[in-house]
């Protein structure tokens, strides 16, 4: 006899999850109506985390330092040294470049640094991660007006930053905005008194060198001239020695022809000068022969008329001569000439020569240049910009974050969406638990007495 299985049978089975895929929505309502309580109250645990989030969260304010590019007539104190050409447009980007640059940004959150750590730091590694982790998040830098097809629109640099205290942010903006303005000046004053220290060198290394080739042309002169009176000293001495040598021998023949009208004249005893006719008028009868004779010559009258007295003595003064220089008058101007060449006045000048730089060539000239440039070196350009200001940063009443309402809005929408999601979630497991229990007790067979046998 076969037993009654506890099973239930395949036509009591329920049917599958899976077998019903429409979704009911007045039952889906309904049960999120009746769990209303559940999705409000979830929705009011968001709200307070929220308005607990707003009560705690410190305000974020943000603050704004606008620059433009500066105009032409604050540069022309610089373009107009002729040193540095820098238009409005390249003025405006070293600024930006320095803004951007991170000593820049270090310089000013060292100046800031006591007010944005509250308290000093430990060690200098603490101020460099408090510079990289929140100082410089903190801060933005943005060009606006770069655009292509806008033309017109002027380049703007806008510089931002975040902080809880709106004042500090506001002084930071604007102690950027200064920092890098003073940075970039100080580079384009830098690289302007580079160029005229290097020009002003260059014009002094350029007299000094036409002060040395004038030095040398000078070395050259003098060598030149002491040559040139080397060379007429000793022609003068030749010529010197030539007239003595000659006046010498004319001496000599001088002598020579005086001892022999002497001997002449000691023959004829002629003692006292004399003439011819009164050597005619004497008794001898050669008189008249030495007349015709001497006559014909046509060269005057003869030294041994003079007489032996005259003569002798007229050759003693010739012996007893030690120079003739005084006979012949072009010794006088040629030992003249000598004693001069002794003192070259314009070599003398040439080797007391100091201050070459005063006679070189274009002096005035590189001296007047270079007064010009110093006066530009000592020159004041504080009317000098390289940027104008076109809105300081100010103090913001409104913080950026958090907002409020948008705040709450956003809570409220989050809980109620995550109060529906858990109702549905809990409406779900009911229907499953509702679905998957075990059949009501009448429609099960009932169990015998102990007393009661089994059919």
């Amino acid at each position: 006899m076969t037993q009654p299985s506890n099973y239930p049978s395949p036509s009591q089975l329920p049917p599958p999850a899976w077998a019903d895929d429409e979704i009911d929505l007045f039952e889906l309502g309904t049960g999120l109506w009746q769990r209303k309580w559940i999705v409000l109250g979830i929705t009011a645990v968001a709200v307070a985390v929220a308005a607990a989030y707003l009560m705690l969260a410190s305000p974020v304010y943000e603050s704004t330092a606008r620059l433009r590019p500066p105009l032409a007539s604050q540069l022309v104190a610089i373009n107009e040294t002729g040193q540095v050409e820098l238009p409005p447009s390249d003025a405006f980007s070293r600024v930006v470049f320095e803004a951007r640059s991170l000593d820049t940004q270090r310089e000013v959150f060292l100046a800031f640094s006591q007010r944005l750590l509250h308290e000093p730091a430990a060690d200098r590694k603490q101020v460099v991660q408090h510079f990289l982790r929140a100082f410089t998040p903190a801060l933005s830098i943005n060009i606006d007006g770069l655009g292509k097809n806008d033309v017109l629109a002027e380049t703007i640099m806008s510089i931002r930053f975040q902080h809880t205290d709106a004042q500090l942010a506001a002084e930071i903006a604007n102690a950027l905005a200064a920092t890098a303005h003073s940075r970039a000046l100080a580079s384009v004053m830098d690289e302007l008194r580079a160029l005229l220290e290097t020009r002003i060198r260059m014009l002094e290394s350029r007299i000094a060198r036409s002060a040395d080739i004038l030095k040398r042309r000078d070395k050259d002169t003098i060598v030149r001239l002491q040559e040139e009176d080397e060379l007429k000293r000793l022609q003068l001495q030749d010529q010197i020695a030539a007239l003595t040598t000659k006046a010498r021998q004319l001496r000599a023949d001088k002598v020579a022809e005086l001892e022999e009208a002497l001997a002449i004249a000691r023959s004829l005893d002629i003692t006292e000068p004399a003439i011819l006719q009164m050597l005619s008028r004497r008794e001898n009868g050669r008189e008249s022969v030495s007349v015709s004779a001497d006559l014909s010559t046509g060269q005057g009258d003869p030294l041994y008329l003079r007489g032996s007295r005259m003569l002798q003595a007229e050759l003693a003064v010739l012996e007893k001569r030690t120079t003739d220089a005084h006979m012949v008058p072009e010794l006088r101007d040629l030992q003249e000439q000598l004693d001069l060449l002794a003192q070259n006045r314009r070599i003398e000048i040439l080797q007391a020569r100091e201050n070459y730089e005063a006679l070189a060539d274009n002096t005035d000239a590189l001296r007047a240049e270079i007064s010009q440039l110093r006066e530009l070196l000592a020159a004041s350009y504080d009317a000098v910009h390289l940027a104008r200001v076109d809105q300081p940063a100010i103090a913001r009443s409104a913080p950026i974050r958090p907002r409020k309402s948008l705040t709450l809005a956003i809570a409220i929408v989050a809980g109620g969406m995550l109060g529906v999601l858990v109702a549905l979630v809990m409406g779900a497991v009911e229907n499953r638990r509702r679905e998957q229990a075990p059949p009501a007790a009448a429609d099960t067979p009932a169990t015998p007495s102990p007393g009661h046998p089994r059919p």
